[in-house]
C-alpha cells in the first residue's frame, strides 16, 4: 500500500471540493451580475441558477477485448447501460449548494458523488467510485479453486480462465468553518479489493501456475485542522490507515512433491500481512514581511505489522513485530531583497528507521549469500536546495540553483551484490528564460548531477570467505548525468498557438569496478512533444499533438566469475554487453464543433507505437551473444460523437468508438508452466463500441 499516493489522494479530494466552493464565491461575487448590454451575465447565471441534467442510454461492444474495456468494464461483448446524471441545487437565500454526480453508472467502472455545502460555513461529501482490472491474459490451466485460498493444481481438463480484480471505494468527508480563520475537516474512506491474480510457485523450469486470491480492505481516516491569520497560516492533523487481508495464506495439494532444487512442494504460502500505519503532522507557512515568507513541516509516522505467522518460526516468536517510524522536518525560505532578486532555500530531514527485530529465521551453510535473518531497511535522506532568479535587461530572467542530496542506509557484509552506506549527489542548474516577442516565450535549462558516495562495502558469504563484489547496483553506483529541456511558446496569431518541449539526458556510470567493466554503463533519454491548438470560430476548434521519445541502457554482464572477483570471460562462462532500449511515438488530433444551435460534433484519434528492443553483443572471443527479439506494440483509437437538441431541455447523443490493438509480445508464447498451464495474450484486439442516449436537462 502507497501511504505517500493515499494521502495524497484524500488532500486532492479535500482541497478539489474547497476549491470548487471558494471559485463559485469569488466567481458570484468579483463577476457583474449584469454585462455592458445591460442582459445578464451568463456566468453569473450559470453559478446561481444551475442546470441539471440526467442522460440514459444503451451501449454496444462489438468483440470480447481486453485492451479497450480493460478498466472501463466493457471487457466482454453485448449491450450495456448507459446512465449519467449531474444535479445541482441552489439556494439564493443561505448560499446553500446540493450536488449529484454520477458517471457510467450502468458500467462497473461507476462513480456517485453527493455534496451538500453551506459557503464558508459547513460542507460534507459522500463518494463512491468502482474501478474494475481485467488481466489482459488468458491463462488456460487445470487450477481449481480460483478465487479462493484453496488451491488444487491438476494437469487435466485444462480450460482458458480469465483473472479480473475489482476496487470499491466509498468515502465520507466534511469540514466546518468556525469564522475566517479556522476550519476543521474530516475524512474516512474505505476501499474493498476483490478478484484473483497471476501468481506462482517454484524455481527455475519448475514454476506452477497459481492464482493469489485478493479480498482486501484498506480504510483511511484523516483528521485536520486549519488557521488562516494575516501572517500566519497552520494546518496540522492525523492521519491514519489500516490493511487488512482475509486470506492470510495459499493451501494448495496435487502439483509436484518435489521441486527441481530438491526442496519440498512450498504449501502453505503466506499472503499479505494486515498492518496499520499512524501519522501526526503539523504544517503552515509565515509571512515575516512583504518580500519574506517561509513555509515549513513536521510529520511522525509509525507503521507497524504484527499479524500472526501462519507457521512456527523464530523460537519464542510468534510474529514479525515489524515497526517502522518515520520522523520527517522540511523547512524553506522565500525572499525578494531587490525588486529584480528572488531567492529560495530549502532543507528537508527524512529518517525512516526500521526497528524490526532481527532474528535469525533459518539455518544457512557456508557459503550461502544470506545469514537466514530478517533485514531491517532503514534510510535517512537531507535533501537541500538553494536558488535564486534575476531579472536581466531585454527580457531576460535567469534562475540559477544547487541541490544536494544524501541518503545514509543500514547494511550487512552478507549480500548478493556489494553495497555502500552512503551516496551523495549534487545537482547544479541553471535555466533562461525569456520573452522573445509579444507572441514567442522561451526556456533553457541545464543541469549537472554527480552522484558519489561512501566506498563499497566487502562482500563476504556466510562462513567468512569473500563474495561477489563485481557490480555496483544502479541506484548506488557513481553516476554524472546532463539533462537539457528547452521549451517555447508561440501565438502567431490569436487563434492560433504552438508549445514545443525537448528533453534530453545522458548518464555516465563508473561501472570499472573490473576490467571487464561489469554492470550499468551508460544511459540516454530524449523526448520530444509538440502542441498545437487553432480556434476556427466561436464554435469550432481543433488540437493536434504529437510526441516521440527514446531510452537506451548499456550494460555489462559476467556469466560466471572467481570468488575473488574476476570474470571467467571464456567460451563456457562468457561476458557480454547488453544493450536495451525502448521507443515511444504517439499522436492524436480532436476536432470539436457546432453546426448552428442544435447540432454539435467531436472527433478525437489518438495513435500510439512503442518498440522495445534487447540487443545482446558479445565481448567474449568467439562466443555468440543471444539474439532476443525485439517486441513492438501499438495502438489506435478513433472516437466520434454528435449531439442533436431536441429543444431547449432534450438532446439526443450519438457515440461511435473503435480501438485496434497489435502486438507480438513474445514473453508468454513460448512458456508453459510444470503443470501444463500456458498463458497467453491474444495479439491482435479489434473492438467497435456504439452509444446512443438521451439527455433530459431541467433547473
Amino acid at each position: 500500500m502507497n501511504g505517500k499516493h493515499n494521502v495524497l489522494n484524500i488532500r486532492f479530494a479535500l482541497l478539489s471540493a474547497g476549491l470548487f466552493a471558494v471559485t463559485k464565491s469569488v466567481i458570484a461575487a468579483e463577476a457583474p451580475e449584469v454585462d455592458v448590454t445591460g442582459s445578464e451575465n451568463p456566468a453569473v447565471t450559470a453559478l446561481t441558477e444551475p442546470d441539471s441534467e440526467i442522460e440514459i442510454g444503451l451501449g454496444y461492444i462489438s468483440e470480447d477485448n481486453f485492451h479497450y474495456g480493460q478498466y472501463r468494464g466493457l471487457t466482454d461483448e453485448g449491450v450495456y447501460g448507459l446512465v449519467n446524471i449531474d444535479v445541482a441545487k441552489r439556494d439564493d437565500s443561505t448560499g446553500t449548494w446540493l450536488t449529484l454526480d454520477g458517471r457510467d453508472l450502468g458500467l462497473d467502472s461507476r462513480s456517485l458523488e453527493f455534496e451538500h455545502e453551506r459557503q464558508g460555513n459547513w460542507g460534507y461529501f459522500l463518494d463512491y467510485a468502482q474501478l474494475p482490472r481485467a488481466n489482459p491474459f488468458t491463462h488456460n490451466t487445470g487450477l481449481e479453486g480460483i478465487g479462493s485460498a484453496d488451491l488444487t493444481i491438476s494437469g487435466v481438463e485444462l480450460r482458458d480462465t480469465e483473472l479480473e480484480l475489482e476496487r470499491k471505494r466509498l468515502t465520507l468527508g466534511g469540514r466546518k468553518w468556525f469564522g475566517e480563520a479556522f476550519s476543521v475537516e474530516l475524512t474516512a474512506r474505505d476501499e474493498a479489493k476483490e478478484g484473483a491474480r497471476m501468481f506462482g510457485r517454484g524455481t527455475g523450469g519448475a514454476m506452477e501456475f497459481l492464482a493469489d486470491p485478493i479480498d482486501q480492505h484498506i480504510r483511511q481516516i484523516e483528521a485536520r485542522v486549519n488557521y488562516s491569520g494575516q501572517k500566519l497560516a497552520l494546518s496540522g492533523g492525523y492521519y491514519g490507515t489500516d490493511f487488512d487481508n482475509e486470506d492470510t495464506a495459499l493451501n494448495i495439494t496435487g502439483g509436484a512433491p518435489e521441486l527441481a532444487n530438491g526442496t519440498g512442494a512450498f504449501t502453505p504460502i503466506a499472503l499479505p500481512p494486515d498492518n496499520q500505519s499512524q501519522q501526526l503532522y503539523l504544517e503552515g507557512n509565515y509571512r515575516f514581511t512583504p518580500t519574506l515568507t517561509s513555509n515549513f513541516k513536521a510529520a511522525y509516522s509509525e507503521a507497524t505489522q504484527d499479524d500472526a505467522f501462519i507457521l512456527p518460526a523464530a523460537p519464542g516468536n510468534t510474529n514479525l513485530d515489524g515497526k517502522i517510524e518515520t520522523t520527517l522536518l522540511q523547512v524553506g525560505l522565500t525572499a525578494r531583497p531587490l525588486p529584480k532578486l528572488t531567492l529560495l532555500a530549502n532543507y528537508r530531514y527524512d529518517d525512516r528507521d526500521d526497528q524490526t527485530p532481527v532474528l535469525d529465521y533459518f539455518l544457512v551453510t557456508t557459503g550461502s549469500t544470506t545469514t537466514g535473518e530478517n533485514e531491517p531497511r532503514s534510510i535517512k535522506t537531507e535533501t537541500g536546495k538553494l536558488e535564486a532568479s534575476y531579472y536581466l535587461p531585454a527580457g531576460f530572467r535567469i534562475t540559477a540553483g544547487f541541490d544536494d542530496e544524501r541518503k545514509t542506509r543500514n547494511t550487512s557484509p552478507v549480500r548478493v551484490v556489494s553495497y555502500r552506506r552512503e551516496t551523495d549527489e549534487q545537482t547544479y542548474r541553471v535555466a533562461l528564460r525569456r520573452s522573445i516577442s509579444e507572441t514567442i516565450t522561451g526556456e533553457l535549462t541545464y543541469a549537472h548531477s554527480d552522484r558519489g558516495g561512501s566506498d563499497f562495502e566487502t562482500n563476504t558469504v556466510v562462513g567468512g570467505a569473500t563474495g561477489s563484489n563485481l557490480i555496483a547496483p544502479i541506484h548506488l553506483a557513481d553516476r554524472t548525468r546532463d539533462k537539457t529541456r528547452l521549451l517555447v511558446d508561440w501565438t502567431p496569431t490569436e487563434p492560433l498557438s504552438f508549445q514545443f518541449v525537448a528533453n534530453f539526458a545522458d548518464d555516465d556510470y563508473d561501472a570499472a569496478r573490473t576490467t571487464t567493466d561489469i554492470g550499468v554503463r551508460t544511459g540516454e533519454y530524449e523526448f520530444y512533444s509538440l502542441d498545437a491548438s487553432y480556434t476556427f470560430s466561436e464554435s469550432w476548434e481543433a488540437t493536434l499533438w504529437l510526441s516521440t521519445g527514446s531510452n537506451q541502457l548499456e550494460q555489462g554482464v559476467c556469466v560466471g566469475a572467481s570468488s575473488a572477483g574476476v570474470c571467467f570471460n571464456s567460451t563456457s562462462s562468457p561476458t557480454w554487453a547488453a544493450q536495451l532500449g525502448s521507443d515511444e511515438e504517439s499522436v492524436g488530433f480532436s476536432l470539436h464543433g457546432k453546426f448552428g444551435e442544435k447540432l454539435s460534433l467531436g472527433a478525437d484519434v489518438q495513435y500510439s507505437s512503442m518498440l522495445d528492443e534487447f540487443e545482446q553483443v558479445a565481448i567474449t572471443p568467439n562466443v555468440v551473444a543471444p539474439v532476443i527479439p525485439d517486441i513492438e506494440t501499438r495502438s489506435t483509437t478513433a472516437t466520434l460523437f454528435g449531439r442533436y437538441d431536441l429543444n431547449e431541455r432534450s438532446s439526443i447523443r450519438v457515440d461511435l468508438a473503435y480501438d485496434l490493438y497489435r502486438t507480438d509480445d513474445w514473453t508468454w508464447s513460448t512458456f508453459t508452466y510444470r503443470d501444463g498451464t500456458h498463458v497467453f495474450n491474444d495479439p491482435h484486439d479489434d473492438v467497435y463500441f456504439l452509444g446512443v442516449s438521451y439527455a433530459y436537462r431541467w433547473q
